[in-house]
Formats: structure tokens, C-alpha cells, sequence
């Protein structure tokens, strides 16, 4: 026992240190109620919320904004159909792309057995 009564236990604190390792793992174990979990969204959803209120409100932000509209509708947009043909394109070209990464694939594994570097 030291001066203030308190029991020392091993000599070197292990007691208290048994004791803030309880306290940590409740604390641990209260992370995930329902309601922590609930206020943790809350407060992120009312972060966002603020955020977006002071960067609309906000004279640069504004007049970015205003230019961002003024621009987008100088944009030549293309047709439906050449969006759906360039689509097609692209898909074709991603197939055609991996087909041929896969052979190079079973390439170098063929390479790799036949100098026995895998089974």
C-alpha cells in the first residue's frame, strides 16, 4: 500500500493497468450501440449538410457555378446514336483487349511450365 491506501497489487502497476484495459474495452464495446451509431451518422449527414449550405452560399462558389452553367451550355452534346455506336466501340475494343491479355496470359504460363518454374 503506498501513502493514500491504494494497493499496488505486483508491485509495478499492474492493477491499474488491468483496470484501464477493462475501461478501454467497454468503452470499445459502447462504439457500437445503436445509438452511437446512429449520432455518428447524424453528426456526418448535418457536416455535409453545413458544408453544402456555406459553399452555395459562398460569392466565389456562386459565380463559379453561374460560369459552370454558362459553359455547359456551349457544349455540342452528341446524338443518341453516335453516343449508343462509340458505346459499342469501346465495348468491342475492352473485349478484343482482355481476349488478347488472356492469351499472353496462358503464354507466359505455358513459358513458365515448360522451363519449369511452376507446376
Amino acid at each position: 500500500m503506498d501513502a493514500l491506501g491504494h494497493s499496488r497489487g505486483d508491485g509495478h502497476g499492474g492493477d491499474r493497468r488491468r483496470a484501464l484495459a477493462d475501461d478501454v474495452s467497454v468503452a470499445q464495446v459502447h462504439l457500437n450501440e445503436p445509438y452511437v451509431l446512429a449520432g455518428a451518422a447524424l453528426l456526418w449527414i448535418g457536416l455535409g449538410a453545413w458544408l453544402t449550405f456555406w459553399m452555395v452560399n459562398s460569392p466565389k462558389m456562386a459565380e463559379f457555378l453561374i460560369a459552370t452553367e454558362s459553359e455547359m451550355r456551349k457544349v455540342s452534346w452528341p446524338k443518341r446514336g453516335e453516343v449508343i455506336n462509340s458505346t459499342k466501340v469501346i465495348i468491342v475494343i475492352t473485349l478484343v483487349l482482355g481476349a488478347l491479355l488472356w492469351l499472353v496470359d496462358i503464354g507466359f504460363v505455358k513459358i513458365f511450365q515448360w522451363i519449369h518454374l511452376t507446376s
